[in-house]
């Protein structure tokens, strides 16, 4: 009798949880004593001046005025009701809580990943202490303490996700949630409309499994893709045009390979530009095998989210190789910034869970080797880079005690909204200089 038929399925349940909450708890012990209650970037745009005006309005027109406002190239409308019900909730801005609330979406990208799974061994639930490790761990060092960037990375992979398994099961009701998922990622991210089109195959591809229903979902899906595509780009103005993006790649097709390389191997890279590339190039065909595997047995919901990050990640380095055109950016530095390693890690956590489900058969030795090696990766990754968020915070709090705020947008004066905010008592500023 082997290990694995001595083990209870209890037994595992409870190891698991026990493991997970362990690597929780590990996270939140290192991460969040780091966060600062100091509104950084995006945050003094997207949070702080957003929930100063939409507190100020005296007429629903300014209230959604306020709300409706474009930020850079995102409508935010998804993560903005977070900030604001948070608020409420507390009483004040506080961005520490903020960066805690921002984590919903990273647990629940956890618990939709754990339910992709199509084990049925006893030792499923260690599984999920493999997620945790892959997912629970600083190498998007600059972003999981930016509560901005945190909420539209962390909950617009969380939304599609969610969107394309509710899709997959029966019933009107997942149908419907799997609408709104698609909506609420549409206004945190402007990548998040790609679930439409990702949404729309895998009905088309699942019309006999969906039955007489098919008609009407495919239509209320193209629809609802249609309405929300309208609204977007009715309020939505490009900062940058399609045709520059689409030129800089044109002109410059190395450039683009290679940005494009390094930020799919950036998250298992270890901040190397070169060993990212590498790991890039195994990304790649080891996608394409998946795909083409899905494609003759059947896609499920990691296949499609696998095209959605792969899509999403070519949508970012569109970006990138007109800033390196632009502004001469190295890509040392810019394309292995820690948000866009986030979307890498979105690749590679799937690639991993594909791989997984290959697996005939889930016994102890095979368990034993997958959270061994996650266990690896993880206090690796924790300890190239925990040492680059404590910097991070540091810059952070040296710009701030130098009577600074790190802001983006010139037209909103940081220390005249940080008067107003603290004057409605919307958000109180830590006295300087700021301990930390």
């Amino acid at each position: 009798m082997n290990i694995t038929s001595r083990i209870e399925r209890k037994h595992a349940y409870l190891l698991a949880a026990f493991a997970s909450v362990a690597v929780i708890v590990v996270y939140a012990s290192l991460i969040f004593p780091l966060s600062l209650n100091i509104p950084y970037r995006d945050d003094f745009q997207d949070i702080l001046i957003f929930v100063v005006e939409f507190s100020q309005s005296t007429t629903l027109v300014d209230a959604m005025s306020a709300f409706l406002h474009q930020h850079a190239d995102h409508l935010t409308y998804s993560s903005r009701i977070f900030f604001y019900l948070t608020f409420l909730l507390q009483g004040e801005v506080d961005f520490r809580t903020l960066v805690v609330a921002s984590h919903l979406g990273l647990l629940a990208l956890i618990a939709l990943f754990y339910l992709q799974s199509n084990s049925d061994s006893k030792l499923k639930p260690l599984l999920l202490v493999c997620i945790c490790l892959l997912l629970l761990q600083p190498r998007a060092h600059g972003m999981i303490l930016w509560p901005m960037a945190s909420f539209q990375y962390f909950f617009v992979y969380a939304y599609c996700l969610a969107a394309l398994f509710l899709l997959h099961q029966s019933g009107k009701m997942c149908f419907s949630a799997a609408i709104v998922c698609g909506i609420l990622a549409s206004f945190c991210m402007s990548t998040g409309q790609l679930v439409w089109v990702f949404g729309a195959i895998s009905l088309v591809l699942r019309r006999k499994d969906i039955g007489k229903f098919y008609p009407v979902y495919l239509t209320t899906w193209i629809f609802a893709a249609v309405l929300v595509l309208i609204v977007f780009h009715w309020i939505f103005v490009p900062v940058w045009p399609t045709h520059l993006l689409l030129n800089a790649v044109l002109e410059n097709p190395v450039v683009f390979v290679q940005f494009l390389l390094a930020t799919l191997g950036s998250a298992v890279g270890m901040g190397s530009l070169l060993a990212s590339q590498i790991l890039g190039c195994i990304a790649l065909p080891v996608s394409l095998a998946f795909l083409k595997e899905g494609w003759k047995k059947g896609l499920t919901p990691l296949h499609y989210f696998l095209l959605f990050s792969l899509a999403s990640i070519g949508i970012i380095v569109l970006g990138r190789v007109l800033g390196y055109v632009i502004f001469d950016l190295k890509m040392e530095v810019h394309d292995l910034k820690p948000r866009y390693s986030f979307s890498s890690q979105m690749l590679w956590v799937t690639l991993f869970m594909l791989a997984v489900n290959r697996l005939q058969v889930l016994d102890f030795k095979k368990a034993s080797l997958l959270l061994a090696g996650c266990t690896v990766f993880s206090i690796c990754v924790y300890s190239a880079f925990l040492p680059q968020v404590e910097k991070h915070q540091q810059i952070r709090v040296s710009i701030f005690n130098k009577n600074g705020l790190a802001s983006i947008d010139k037209q909103y004066p940081t220390e005249p909204t940080l008067k107003k905010a603290a004057e409605l008592d919307i958000y109180t500023p830590p006295p300087r200089p700021y301990e930390h």
